[in-house]
This record gives structure tokens, C-alpha cells and sequence, in this order.
């Protein structure tokens, strides 16, 4: 367990762009289902939900994973001017 812990922490960057990862697939599969549900009763108001869904998972991971890359590059730089 605590090797999984630190592994998870000690690489926050990588973990934060995978979770933006499960965010888009998850998120897109949810729209895609409920909307196929909504068009059943409502018509074209489903396929309107599932491309908003879509296009609202993908902006959400968007911004997810920028903000693991910059903790990526911000852990690169850290490492690269400490003092020897």
C-alpha cells in the first residue's frame, strides 16, 4: 500500500495527466450513453447532449492534463538548477 502511495506522489504530474485521461474516456462515455438515452424520448436533444457532453469532457481533460504537464516541467526544472 505505502509503495502505491508513494508512487502515486511521487510522480503527481504523470498521475494528474492520466486522471485527465480516465476524465475524457469516462466523461465521453457517459455523454454517449445518456444521450442515446435522451434521443429514445426526446429526438434530436439527445445528439445535442452527447456532442455538449463530448466537447465538455474534452475541455475539462484538456485543462486537467496542461496543469499536470506544467507540474511535470516545473518538477524538471527544480531538479535541474538545485544546487550541486
Amino acid at each position: 500500500m505505502m509503495d502505491f502511495l508513494n508512487k502515486f506522489f511521487n510522480d503527481i504530474g504523470k498521475t494528474i495527466k492520466g486522471i485527465a485521461r480516465f476524465t475524457l474516456v469516462a466523461g465521453s462515455i457517459y455523454a454517449i450513453v445518456t444521450g442515446l438515452i435522451t434521443m429514445l424520448e426526446y429526438g434530436v436533444y439527445g445528439l445535442t447532449s452527447i456532442i455538449t457532453g463530448v466537447i465538455s469532457a474534452a475541455f475539462a481533460s484538456i485543462v486537467l492534463y496542461a496543469f499536470g504537464h506544467l507540474v511535470e516541467k516545473v518538477e524538471e526544472i527544480a531538479e535541474n538548477t538545485r544546487y550541486r
